[in-house]
């Protein structure tokens, strides 16, 4: 993969996750086996002390401590990490109802800035607004963000 198109993918990904904190769309995570928490049972329990437990929308500090960014397949449980970022459509709720019972913060990832052939919610797109290919992904192509409207109601849904 070129330097260009890594840059491009991890700015979209930062954009993704920037908007999905934005509006708190915090959540899911995937199954898992119980064998991280039996092995170490104690590993999550700096999580529940992290963030604003009392605030409706999580405010995160600043912080070097470690996250969990996994999109594609089985989502590792191990991690000691009191932050993941997963896949919002391909993540299991039972895979998020675990980590959150660790206290661990839930991140979906959602691309907003491009229309994805592979996703559920993909016939909600206009054609008006789906552009030119996404270089390095062919099942992807750049939304038009002039008219983002257009195509508000399917990010909004997710």
């Amino acid at each position: 993969m070129t330097s260009n198109r890594v840059r491009s993918r991890l700015w979209a990904a930062a954009l993704g996750l920037f908007i999905v904190l934005l509006v708190s769309a915090a959540g899911g995570s995937s199954a898992a086996s119980g064998r991280a928490a039996s092995k170490h049972p104690h590993a999550f329990a700096g999580c529940a002390r992290e963030g604003n437990r009392n605030r409706p929308r999580w405010h995160p500090k600043p912080t070097t401590k470690p996250w969990q960014w996994q999109l594609q397949g089985r989502i590792d449980t191990g991690v000691h990490a009191c932050v993941y970022d997963i896949d919002g459509f391909e993540t299991p709720k039972r895979t998020v109802t675990l980590l959150h019972r660790r206290h661990v913060r839930v991140v979906c990832y959602l691309d907003v800035g491009s229309w994805e052939s592979y996703r559920p919610d993909r016939a909600e797109f206009p054609r008006s607004v789906i552009g030119r290919r996404y270089q390095g992904f062919p099942d992807e192509r750049w939304l038009d963000i002039a008219h983002f409207h257009r195509f508000e109601r399917p990010l909004k849904q997710r």
